[in-house]
Order: structure tokens, then sequence, then C-alpha cells
């Protein structure tokens, strides 16, 4: 099969679319302080542990697929646009393995598309459920929601995962203890988050790989901390040391395959072609007339094991997307100009997204205070569950690339605002329980006081600390330095904007990098900053999504992104003389402004303000 091409495909079909329409410096190049990620005491229920039956003797020559299908395609389209995703590409893969029942295949599907095969198509429920208890089927689901998770700190992956058992219990499915993720998002946090939910093997896309240390020496697993992870796709021919041959038949967006190349942006077109399933069954009748085992990544990994085949390590892979070389890293879901770029307005959702987000975790807050003060606060918890459905749905990584159209963007932007309406109705709930008219929320700590008339911080205008350029043409533009009183060594910039006079107004703001580190905090690992060798890696450039928004730029020197006012992607390098915060399809009509914390310290001091800003900062409601 032919893979690299869906990314081209894609943005073709966007175009043509919407014209119809805490550790701290540890080495970043070695497992981290040598330890090995360990499985909790015990799994959830909803995830397959039993170990899976090998034919004996343990085959050698494999082949493996994922068909990565996407509930959110065209977010925001409606019921009958899913359900063309399920009727016209999910079943007739199901029906096909229904076929062979000597076969076996990944199905990846976020549970929000569980939810709805169960909730409107409960037969092809039934039968997908029969063969993933058979062990034919590897069902792959880490989210509810297929949400750009290296965006955002660790708790909307938890709160996703809390909705997914929901979800999947009700369904009488299991998840397989294999995991490919949404765009092949991959972040170092990953592994710890799948550990401890006994989810056992993660599936790197080789793009990934190869973008910062070049072709990758094929072999048939690798290890990092000691988790499994499978890089793909990427065939092994006869002759390999290990004595294993493997085939990939398939790794793309589940949807294409099954309908002849068309996506669910064509919905007229968007139908079950049998001549493309057909010739797909028959490349597999193939690969299993010529001895290779066609099986899930889960049987293959056990497999591995039994033959006593050695992981290879996996060097550090900071976090990034499945095509990096076409999206410029994270750059398309979070600023970078698509094919639509008149049309984007990422920083527009994503700051919102933020924003509610730190409502929520403000909520869940107040309501534990009533809760400790003696309360029953159970419709307030109920709005916060709903309020973190919502908030996830708004992640969904289509509202901000890799080309969206108004409905997706509009997608995001609403379901962020029902999130924070319902933060805020649970916020005002626990404040009239507690007696308390304005609150001062601290997320860290878990206080809820009455707000006190001085604001949460106090800010003095002083002169440039660094040399930073900002570039945002068309636009009025001001640009003012601050101390932050009672922080050594701290300020902020204030990069006020006014409105977009053409179609779009790009904005850039540099600051100067020195040195060959690179430090930030990888997503769902927050508390720590990982120090990574830059030239260790062959690509010049990278983009970075900076879920905590902290970045190191030498010297002792960190900027952090202010991610509820500014959250687009850094671009760095080797060789850039700036870290670099890019909006290339920046078009507000209205003024904005973008603030950074920028100190001069330590990485625990920088690592805290980043805390305090972002990750569990301090609310007034």
């Amino acid at each position: 099969m032919p893979h690299g091409t869906l990314k081209t495909r894609r943005s073709i079909c966007w175009l043509i679319a919407a014209a119809a329409s805490v550790a701290v410096g540890c080495d970043g190049n070695g497992p981290r302080n040598g330890r090995a990620i360990a499985p909790p005491d015990a799994c959830p229920s909803v995830v397959r542990t039993d170990p899976p039956e090998l034919p004996d003797p343990v085959p050698t020559k494999f082949s493996l697929g994922i068909f990565h299908y996407n509930l959110q395609y065209v977010a925001g389209a409606g019921e009958a646009n899913e359900d063309l995703i399920i009727t016209e590409a999910i079943a007739p893969i199901v029906e096909l393995f229904e076929r062979h029942p000597n076969w076996g295949i990944n199905l990846e599907m976020q549970g929000l598309a569980v939810e709805a095969i169960a909730a409107r198509h409960p037969d092809l429920l039934a039968r997908l459920r029969a063969l993933v208890e058979s062990g034919q089927i590897d069902l792959t689901s880490v989210h509810y929601s297929d949400q750009l998770f290296i965006a955002f700190p660790r708790v909307s992956m938890e709160r996703s995962w809390e909705i997914q058992e929901e979800v999947f219990a009700a369904s009488g499915l299991r998840a397989a203890p294999a995991i490919f993720a949404q765009e092949g998002q991959w972040a170092e946090g990953i592994l710890p988050f799948l550990a401890e939910r006994c989810l056992g093997t993660m599936v790197l896309a080789r793009n990934q790989y190869r973008w910062q240390y070049g072709e990758p020496a094929q072999q048939p697993w690798f290890e990092r901390d000691g988790y499994p992870v499978v890089v793909g796709p990427g065939n092994i021919g006869p002759g390999h040391p290990s004595g294993i041959e493997l085939d990939w038949s398939e790794l793309d967006d589940g949807e294409i395959l099954p309908t002849g190349g068309f996506n669910p942006y064509f919905e007229p077109l968007f139908r079950r072609n049998d001549a493309s399933i057909a010739a797909y069954e028959a490349e597999l009748q193939d690969l299993e007339d010529r001895g290779f085992w066609v099986t899930t990544i889960t049987k293959y990994v056990a497999a591995l094991k039994a033959l006593g085949v050695e992981p290879s390590p996996l060097p550090l892979v900071t976090d990034g997307t499945w095509q990096p070389q076409s999206t410029f890293g994270t750059s398309r879901w979070l600023g970078g100009a698509g094919l639509l770029f008149f049309l984007e307005r990422d920083n527009a959702v994503r700051t919102a997204n933020y924003r509610s987000r730190n409502a929520l975790v403000a909520a869940e807050t107040a309501v534990a205070a009533a809760e400790r003060a003696g309360h029953s606060m159970d419709a307030a918890r109920e709005s916060i569950r709903q309020g973190w459905r919502d908030q996830v749905l708004g992640e969904v990584s289509d509202a901000s690339g890799i080309n969206p159209i108004p409905v997706e963007w509009d997608y995001g932007l609403a379901h962020a605002a029902e999130a924070e309406r319902l933060a805020q109705s649970a916020i005002d709930d626990a404040k009239a329980r507690l007696g308390i008219a304005e609150a001062r929320i601290d997320t860290r700590a878990g206080t809820v006081v009455p707000a006190p008339a001085e604001p949460i911080e106090r800010f003095t205008p002083t002169g440039a600390p660094l040399d930073v350029t900002v570039d945002a043409p068309g636009r009025p533009l001001t640009v003012r330095w601050f101390t932050v009183d009672g922080a050594p060594n701290t300020y902020e910039l204030r990069v006020e904007l006014g409105a977009a006079t053409g179609l779009v107004n790009p904005v850039t703001v540099g600051f100067p990098r020195s040195g060959t580190t690179l430090a930030y905090s990888p997503a769902l690992l927050e508390d720590r900053v990982q120090e990574i060798d830059l030239t260790a890696f062959a690509y010049g450039e990278n983009w970075l999504a900076l879920a905590n928004g902290l970045i190191g730029i030498g010297d002792d020197w960190w900027v952090i992104k202010d991610a509820s006012s500014v959250h687009v992607v850094a671009h760095y390098g080797l060789d850039r003389p700036q870290v670099s915060f890019e909006d290339q399809v920046a078009n507000e009509r209205d003024p904005v402004t973008w603030r950074f914390r920028v100190l001069r310290g330590d990485a625990a001091a920088a690592l805290a303000a980043a805390t305090r800003l972002n990750t569990w900062p301090t609310l007034d409601r």
C-alpha cells in the first residue's frame, strides 16, 4: 500500500470541500533517570489484559495494519456525516474480517465513535464486540475525543479517559493494549500515561522518527524506559538478524481505503467501494499465501517476546504528529497556514480551549471545597462532568488543523464556550454554598477564599530585558514590558495587537536563543523539564505545541507563553537565532493581546512559574 500521501489527499479534499460550502535537567537522549515505567496494581476492566493466543509454532512472518478512524473527521458536520463513516468505512472492514476469522487487524477509533455505534448501530456493535472478544480485532482507543492532547495539560487526557471508560463499559467493549493516537500524536508523557492504564504498546509513526533521526534502521520493535514501541509503517524483508519479516498492509485514515480514496468531506461520493475492499482482501490473501500471519499488534508483540526477539532502544522523540515534513511539526494545528489560511482561527480556538480548561479545574477546586464544608454538590459535579465532555470535544485536532473549514473551528469554539458555562455554573453553586460573592480559587493549592481587593499579581512598567522582535505587518502594535512584583528576575511581555486589516495579518514574536540545548516540558509530563541536546537531531528546525507554555532559550532565560492569550507553536532550531511564536493565520477583527512570562533562573523556578501561569492557575471568579 502507498504511504505518505494522506495529508496531500486531505488537503486537496479540504480545498474542494471549502469551495463547495518534576524531574529537572535529565538526560533527554536516554532513559529518564534510568527508571522503567511500572504498570499499576490493578488494570481497568475495559482494557484487555488476558494473554493473546499464539499459533504453535510461533510465526516469524507478520502482516500488520491500522485503520485510523475519526468520527470528528468533519467536526461539527453532525450525525448524518458520522453515520456515513460508520456504515461506509467501519462496517465494511468489520465484514471483511468476519469473512476471514484467521486474520487480525487494528481498528483505531475514539470513544465518541464507540458511543455512536452503540447508540445508533447496535447490530454492528454486537459484531464488533464478537471480533474484539475473539482477539481478531485490536480495538485501539485512548481518548474519548480525537483531541490535540499534546497542546494541553495532562488533566484533559485524564478526564477524556474517564469518559472513555464509561463508554466502553456501557458498550461491553474492551480496548486493546496497543495504542495509536489521533494525528499519530507522540509525546514522552504518553508512555507512563498508557502504562498506568495497562495499555501495553505504543505505535510511533515512522515519519516522526525519520524527521528527528533520519531514516530508521528497520527493527521489529523498540523499547523506551521499559515500554514497548512499534515504529510503523515500515517493512522488514528476509535476512534480518532477528529472523523476523514484517509487512504493513495499512496505516492511514480508515475512511479512505473502504471508499476508494474518498473521505467524509465528499458526502455524496463517500460510499463503500467494493472493488477497493476486494483489492485489499486480495493483498492480505496473497500475504497469507506467502506465509505471513495477518494479525494484530498485540499478538505481534506477544510473538516477538515468545521468540526471544530483543527490542532495540528508542531514543528520545519530542512531541509531534505523524507527518511533520508536511505539517511543519505541530504548526498546522497551532498557527501554521494551510490551504484555507484565510478561514482559519487557530489561536482563537486554542486559547478558548485553554481558558475553558482553566475554568473546569477551578470548578473542580471550588466544588471540592464546598464538599469539605459539608455540602452535597451532586448537581455541580454533573455540570463539571458534562463540561469535561464538551472540553475534550472542543480540543479535537480538526478544529484548527490541518485545513479547518468554518464549521470545524466553530465546533471547537462552541464546545469551549459550553464547557466554560458549565464550569461557571458549578463555581457559582459552590460560592453560594460557601457564602462567597467573589472567590479566589488556587487550583494548585486547592483553596477557595473570598477574593481580596488586590489583584492576583501586580506589575510595574520597565524596559526590555531581552532583544525581542515583533513582526505584525498591517496592524496597530504596542509592545510593553513589566516586572512582576514579588517575583525576582521575572517579566511580563504584552504584545498588544490592533484589529487585522487584511484577510490575514501574520504575527511573529521572536526571542533570542543561544546554546545547543532545548529545554521544555513534554506533553503529559508538565511536572518536569526535559533538556535535550539539539545536535543529536537530524532536522534543522522544529515546532512544538508546549502544553504548559514553557521553553528554555539559553543562558538561564526562559519564556512561558500565557496559553490563555497566545497558544501557537514555538519554532526553534539549532541554527535559528530565535525561538519564535508564529501565527500565520491571524485574522482577528478585534484587538488582542499576547502575553508572555519571561524569567531568568534555574529550571525549577521556570517550571514553577509555568505551573502557576498555565497548568494550575489561580483565578478570581
